[in-house]
């Protein structure tokens, strides 16, 4: 794909419109406001399944105007397909955060790998269940 005859500008345009790169990008970001508004609220006193909840409110906000607007480049509504799939995240992050919990394990540690594997599926559930058309 990269060859000495394309110019690096255009190397990452053509990168960037690859939804799964697009989606790990803005992904990125998103874990990572994910993470310090998580790490906030537990850290000022908030237990960790209130903590992850209010995360999700937040997130579910942020997280699906970036991927509909960015990473799919849709402009139809798909927050009723969007929210269902954020509780199921939801969810699960919790039952996995009790278990670390109850096994000891740091909190900000568990939370930090619970996020990383569930961002690949994610972008797979929300690709073919989500923003398909």
């Amino acid at each position: 794909m990269f060859s000495k005859n394309i110019p690096l500008i255009d190397f990452i345009r053509i990168l960037f419109n690859k939804s799964i790169v697009r989606y790990f990008f803005i992904g990125g970001i998103n874990t990572m406001l994910s993470f310090l508004s998580f790490s906030v609220l537990y850290y000022i006193g908030f237990h960790y399944i209130i903590a992850a909840f209010l995360n999700l409110v937040i997130g579910v906000s942020i997280s699906y105007y970036n991927h509909r607007r960015f990473t799919f480049k849709k402009n139809f509504d798909y927050l009723e397909k969007f929210v269902p799939i954020c509780l199921v995240y939801f969810f699960l992050n919790s039952i996995l955060l009790k278990i670390s919990d109850d096994a000891g394990f740091n909190i900000y540690l568990a939370y930090l790998l619970i996020l990383l594997p569930t961002s690949i599926i994610n972008y797979f559930v929300l690709k073919l269940f989500v923003f398909k058309d």
